[in-house]
């Protein structure tokens, strides 16, 4: 009689265990992740765009000026996903620190919601002329259940 109490108590953990982990697991890595190159060039003579489907492109841009580009990111799964927006860069200076996104950085997707995101590029009086390369890494998470915004 106690061997198949401990059987059992030990097979409950066990269930108990492994489906804590499968819940966290499916939580906490992301369901896609998503890569957009984008490219900028600082300058000081004449502002230009590149309208190439490559790449985002910011164009030629001033010191002291902004960029803005669109982004559009949806979600096609039955649950809410989160959405977390990156700057993946080379570069030595920060240039994470000279990006803003509208809504913002870390956002809530409803099922089948679809959100443009506004990335605004602010280029500092400071920076360096020259082409600066990088990428928005988008990771879509599974949203936790008791979270509602």
């Amino acid at each position: 009689m106690k061997l198949k109490t401990a059987i059992f108590i030990i097979s409950c953990t066990i269930i108990v265990l492994l489906s804590s982990i499968y819940f966290i697991a499916d939580h906490t890595l992301p369901k896609e992740v998503i890569s957009i190159d984008f490219d900028f060039n600082v300058s000081n003579t004449n502002i230009g765009f590149n309208l190439d489907a490559d790449k985002m492109h910011f164009g030629r841009i001033h010191r002291e000026s902004q960029g803005t580009r669109k982004i559009k990111i949806g979600n096609d799964a039955d649950y809410p996903q989160r959405a977390e927006i990156l700057i993946a860069s080379k570069e030595q200076e920060q240039i994470q620190d000279w990006f803003t996104v509208t809504p913002n950085w870390n956002y809530r997707l409803q099922p089948k919601q679809t959100e443009t995101f506004l990335a605004t590029l602010t280029i500092p009086k400071e920076a360096e002329y020259k082409t600066y390369e990088g990428a928005f890494v988008i990771y879509l998470y599974k949203d936790w259940p008791w979270k509602k915004s």
